[in-house]
């Protein structure tokens, strides 16, 4: 834990550091501050995770003081002094220990200890809200909502839909489980917008289809009786269905399926 001393005098700060050398080897001094100000810019240049505090201190401000100035307090404080009136204050303040000079090692031990129990307690919290949040987002842009003609909300992944087709006034949305839903109140470019991020590409002005069910792209032969093929070729999907592929979108299917 990288710590910060703020003690006005130069022998007692001596002394606190070479204990905590003896009683947790995790400490690290990063500074001695003997000032409000000087511990001010301390600690927003090495953003201790614990500072250790004196109530006396040189400049005309005391350690409270220096807590109050800080708006958002970032780290542990272990008050260590010999101004036991300041012990209520300095408890208000969120003090993780108050130290009453002279302590032993064993009362500086205790007092990281809890220190270190605390900051560890609040990240896992931290991670706890983290992971949920993650989880929540991550099932929330999993799912679409189409609403089909009678104006329904049907809610589907994204995994369940194979391809989009435009005809005329109406989209139809092709389901993985053989299953469609059409809507008459987007257009394709509208779906386009919304799924682009999602794996689908455009491969005609029909058509928007799902990456992940491309199987194979054909080069164009000339017009099949089925329609299937475009002036770009064609694509069959792993269902067998054959789509015709416009000619401006064959170089960035082919990009997505051979690279």
């Amino acid at each position: 834990m990288k710590a910060i001393i703020v003690e006005n005098e130069d022998y007692v700060a001596e002394n606190l550091k070479a204990m905590l050398l003896k009683v947790n080897n995790e400490i690290q001094v990063k500074a001695i501050t003997k000032t409000v100000v000087e511990a001010l810019i301390a600690i927003g240049k090495f953003q201790p995770e614990i500072v250790f505090l004196d109530i006396k201190l040189d400049g005309g401000k005391n350690g409270i003081e220096l807590l109050e100035e800080i708006e958002h307090c970032n780290f542990k404080v272990i008050f260590t002094t010999s101004y036991d009136e300041y012990a209520l204050a300095a408890f208000k303040l969120n003090a993780v220990d108050f130290l009453l000079k002279p302590f032993t090692e064993n009362e500086l031990a205790n007092a990281i200890r809890k220190a270190q129990i605390l900051s560890l307690g609040e990240q896992n919290i931290k991670l706890t809200h983290l992971v949920a949040s993650t989880i929540s987002e991550s099932n929330k842009s999993q799912k679409f909502s189409i609403r089909n003609n009678k104006g329904e909300y049907i809610i589907c992944d994204f995994s369940e839909i194979e391809y989009l087709e435009a005809e005329g006034t109406y989209i139809t949305i092709y389901l993985t489980d053989n299953t469609s839903i059409e809507n008459t109140t987007a257009s394709l470019s509208d779906f386009e917008i919304r799924l682009k991020t999602k794996g689908f590409i455009r491969i005609h002005q029909k058509y928007l289809v799902n990456i992940e069910y491309l199987k194979k792209l054909l080069k164009p032969t000339g017009k099949t009786l089925d329609g299937s093929m475009g002036a770009g070729g064609q694509i069959i999907l792993k269902s067998g269905k054959k789509l015709p592929i416009s000619r401006s979108y064959y170089p960035k299917i082919k990009q997505i399926l051979i690279g």
